[in-house]
């Protein structure tokens, strides 16, 4: 076994609509902490390194491989964090993980940090042997990998995930639309976190509510700066360098989810603790038979450079209000 690695992973845990693009542009603010950012994807961008790996599959044929880095090196992830593809095609990873945490650390090392970040997919609550191969592949690469994992209260998410602006908003909010919602975004919640506090346990790490670090910024910075045990402290209480994502932008007024709502939350949220087994069997149900596998990629900076018009079309309809705005106030092309 080849010597591993000082370089130091950092993985966010958290479910969607929990804070973790927040955390991680927190993280990502610390000069010891490599965070691959832009601000087409409100700063943190997530590697989906569970959604990748289930797309490329097996890399040991040459015409998977070549599709592989072909449609990887494209991504947006991979150019904001300097990837080469000529690097791919010379060292012929034997897993897209491989690959992933080589671009990692060649990232950090370039940009002179000790650290980098990403968030672990969540998707790995519905595949715990997926799981197994990635932290084999960690322990044996790393001498020292974080977790670090962030939870928002269940009524409040879900309030967050139904009110999402744009068009999902609408068929979300729709009185038809909203009790299957309402029960599949709590299935998903139930089991993410059921698995996410278990890596928690595991791997003793640092864990917070989402409103801690709303509401107790230097005593958590504190705690997680003795966690990670970074020689400088963490920039919570400093603006942020991007901004946030949040279901609620515009000049709409904030919408809640009505009293009988919250209720039906609450004791969805009650049964599926209490049963972790259907919360996991809704969600995986969900993933593996509705949505199914799907291309993980993003290549938001080749459409802003070459296609802005249909860019801004395709913003508009999930709500991203905030990047049209950069879109139009700024003149200058993408970090690329």
């Amino acid at each position: 076994m080849s010597e591993r690695s000082d370089i130091i992973p950092i993985f966010v845990l958290g479910g969607a609509r929990n804070g973790t693009t927040w955390l991680g542009n927190v993280l990502g603010l610390h000069p010891e902490i490599a965070t691959v950012q832009h601000e087409l994807h409100h700063g943190s961008h997530e590697s989906n390194i569970f959604r990748q790996e289930r797309y490329y599959g097996d890399l040991t044929d040459p015409d998977a491989y070549i599709r592989f880095v072909e449609l990887y090196g494209t991504e947006d992830y991979f150019t904001l964090a300097g990837g080469s593809r000529q690097r791919l095609y010379e060292q012929r990873f034997a897993t897209f993980y491989h690959a992933f945490f080589d671009l990692m650390d060649r990232y950090a090392r370039a940009e002179g940090k000790v650290y980098w970040s990403t968030k672990l997919d969540p998707l790995f609550t519905i595949d715990p042997a997926g799981y197994a191969t990635l932290l084999g592949i960690l322990r044996e690469r790393y001498k020292n990998v974080k977790w670090v994992g962030i939870q928002r209260e269940v009524v409040q998410c879900m309030n967050s995930y139904v009110f999402m602006e744009g068009s999902r908003k609408e068929s979300r909010g729709r009185a038809i639309n909203r009790l299957p919602v309402l029960a599949l975004g709590t299935a998903r919640y139930a089991a993410q976190y059921d698995f996410l506090k278990a890596v928690a346990r595991d791997e003793n790490a640092f864990w917070m509510e989402f409103d801690e670090l709303k509401n107790q910024r230097a005593a958590t910075s504190q705690r997680l700066d003795q966690y990670l045990g970074l020689s400088d402290s963490l920039s919570i209480d400093v603006a942020p360098k991007y901004k946030k994502n949040t279901s609620f932008k515009g000049d709409t007024a904030r919408q809640t989810l009505s009293g009988t709502e919250k209720k039906t939350v609450l004791w969805l949220s009650w049964v599926f603790d209490r049963v972790p087994a259907l919360a996991r069997m809704t969600y995986r149900f969900y993933e593996n038979r509705i949505k199914g596998i799907q291309d993980p990629t993003y290549r938001k900076l080749l459409k802003y450079r070459y296609f802005p018009e249909d860019f801004t079309e395709e913003l508009s309809t999930v709500g991203a209000s905030d990047i049209i705005e950069i879109l139009q106030n700024s003149r200058d092309t993408p970090r690329t």
